[in-house]
């Protein structure tokens, strides 16, 4: 009899959706994320991202406050306000440069789940 080997199917990476309109940033977050085993796509505007989550909802938002076209905080609004579970209930980690109490609390206050400090 033959050993045959066993055959397994690699899981589908997860996917992120990075929002900012800083490529250098994008750039270094797509890097690591990969190195996690995550496959990344990038939107450049608010808008952009917007119209990704809806046509192909990821497994991750990390989005810019700032950026061209739709704030951080409105995708995150968006996020959270729309019917579909698929896409409601997508983890959102905002980003920003500003260390303030008021926009952690915003952030939260708005639903999302992380707030990262850009350096």
């Amino acid at each position: 009899m033959l050993d045959s080997p066993v055959m397994t199917q690699s899981p589908v990476p997860k996917r992120c959706l990075i929002a900012d309109d800083v490529r250098s940033l994008h750039v270094m977050l797509s890097s690591w994320l990969s190195q996690c085993g995550m496959h990344c796509v990038v939107a450049g505007t608010g808008e952009q991202a917007w119209q990704q989550i809806q046509e192909h909802p990821p497994h991750l938002v990390i989005t810019d406050i700032e950026m061209p076209c739709g704030s951080g905080l409105e995708l995150l609004l968006s996020i959270r306000r729309h019917p579909d579970p698929a896409i409601h209930q997508i983890p959102v980690l905002v980003m920003t440069s500003l260390l303030d109490g008021q926009t952690e609390r915003t952030v939260q206050q708005f639903g999302g789940d992380g707030l990262l400090i850009k350096p």
